[in-house]
Parts: C-alpha cells; structure tokens; sequence
C-alpha cells in the first residue's frame, strides 16, 4: 500500500510555489465547515400539534459543507412511535423499503462538493400519517453517509553533514470534513537563531529515523446519537511516503505494518510507525511527503416532537 521513496527532483522555484499555495489552502476565504453534510431549512408544516390520523410533513434540505463528495446516503425514519412514513421525495433518490414491504426512508447516491462548498444541497420532503390516539410522541430519522479526507505533511529534507545553511518551513493542508488525521511533527528539526525561541528552519536530515504519530480525531458534531460504525477500515486508509519509507524491523502500526485491525475514531492513542527518511537523497535537499487518505461513515440524527390532540 505504501509507495517506495520517489526519486523525482523538484526544482527550487516549483517547490516554493507548491508550499505557498499548500499554505494558503485552510486560510481560504469560503463557505466550508467540518461538519460535512448538514441539515438546513428544516421545517414542519404544522405548529406541532396534529390530530390522529392526520398527516403531517417534514421537510428540509440536505447541504454538503464539506471539500468531499457525500456517497450512498441514506435517510432512514428509525424511531416514529406510531406514525407511518406515507411517501418521501428525495428528488432523484429511490425509496427505501423494508422486506415486509414497509417505506421507512431513501437513498441519495451523491451530494457532489462545490468548490467553495456552496450550494451543494439536496431537498428532502416527507409526508408522515399519526397514529389514531392522542399524546406526545418524537419522530427520528438519520442521515448516514460516506466521506473522505486528506491530510499531508511537507517538509525538507537536507544531505547530511551540509554546512549550516539548512531552510525550509513545515506545510500542512488539511481537507473539510467531520473525521481529521492529524499528522504530528515532533520529528522535525529546529534551529533558533541568537538564543531566541522564534523557530527559523524547520528541516530533517537525510538517514534520519524517527517515529510519525497519526491522530484519527472527530470534528464535526453528527454523531451525538450514533447510528453507525465509528471505525475506518484499513482499505480504506492509506499512508503515502515520498522520500521516506517504514524502517524494516521497526514497530509499526499504520496499514501495511503490522497493523491488521480497524481504526477506531476518535484514537484513544496515535497510530505509530518508525520511519526512516532516505539516505542518499543525491543533492542538498529534496520535499519529503507524509499524507494520508482515508474513507469513512458517518451520520446524523434529529428528533421532533407531536403532540396528537
């Protein structure tokens, strides 16, 4: 899964423009948010008193806020306490029925990102009958979807023993969405010029070994009442190295290691391997790459509450 050390060599001028507009990637001026896909306008065509064995309709839109596609969504009514889900339009969605022929929802096979994360919504409108007593009763549904991200990590690496002219600056660029890799830069060397705490360079040498911590963190605030695995499969999360690779014999618990379980997010401890920065880079300095990218499920929910007089 892992790529081997690319050899490629990057000219001076393509590596300063790439960092900058790395570095400009999170101070971006737009409408995008951590919490992916987001229920808007959402709204009930009564005052929330209704009587039994009428209908009632809830309706909203469903608004990707987020830099990834959303994919095979599905808004499921779980918990309606009498009340029957008669018809639903998910404008291009089919319905979603049980095998005992009851409707219970629909599915969305995409909400696309926009750039700027505007605009990219999908109407849903469901009619729903209540039972024929009176009483309080809460209608919930879910919106569970799938999402992806991207974290990457760029920093120079420097032929050892080369006079005290190392430079370069740490980038990291961080896609939108509610599930984040953070990828740790402890490893990074530091030079301070004059005593002073004000960090100049930031570099690693060539053969340096050190070991890379990722944190699987949530972000987006969805999943309060969860109606879906919290995990990432290991398919579904990949490491990419360029001019770095896994240290043989070293401990290592990213996928392609020896890491053979399900990553559960939020990490209750960082995801490590022992990495080994190449030893023959074959020029002063070359751009040394950590990214990952990774696929994951995720979900919210609502309730309302009727009162049927």
């Amino acid at each position: 899964m892992l790529d081997k050390m690319n050899k490629k060599i990057i000219g001076l001028g393509s590596v300063f423009l790439m960092l900058f507009l790395l570095g400009c990637t999170e101070e971006s001026t737009n409408q995008c948010t951590n919490e992916g896909l987001v229920i808007s306008d959402y709204n009930i065509d009564t005052s929330g008193r209704i009587f039994p064995g009428y209908t009632v309709g809830i309706n909203f839109w469903l608004e990707n806020r987020g830099s990834a596609d959303a994919e095979y969504i599905r808004v499921i009514f779980f918990d309606r306490q009498g009340f029957e889900l008669e018809r639903i339009n998910c404008g291009e969605g089919n319905p979603e029925i049980t095998s005992n022929g009851k409707l219970i929802g629909c599915t969305i096979g995409k909400i696309e990102a926009k750039e700027g994360c505007y605009d990219a919504m999908q109407g849903v409108h469901a009619v729903l009958r209540a039972p024929e007593d009176s009483g309080k009763r809460t209608v919930s549904f879910s919106v569970d979807y799938r999402y992806s991200g991207n974290s990457r990590l760029l920093f120079s690496i420097w032929e050892k023993g080369t006079e005290k002219r190392q430079w370069g600056k740490k980038q990291k660029s961080s896609s939108y969405g509610p599930v984040k890799v953070d990828i740790d830069t402890d490893f990074i060397l530091e030079r301070f010029v004059d005593g002073q705490r004000e960090v100049v360079t930031e570099w690693v040498e060539e053969g340096q070994r050190f070991t890379a911590k990722l944190n699987v963190r949530e972000v987006g605030s969805g999943s309060k009442y969860q109606t879906f695995e919290n995990t990432i499969s290991t398919e579904n999360f990949e490491v990419i190295l360029d001019y770095v690779e896994i240290y043989s014999g070293g401990a290592c618990d990213f996928p392609g290691g020896s890491f053979e379980e399900e990553i559960e997010y939020p990490t209750e401890k960082p995801l490590m391997c022992e990495l080994e920065v190449s030893d023959n880079i074959g020029q002063d300095w070359v751009t040394g790459t950590i990214e990952v990218d990774y696929t994951y499920d995720y979900g919210i929910v609502e309730h309302h509450d009727f009162t049927i007089e």
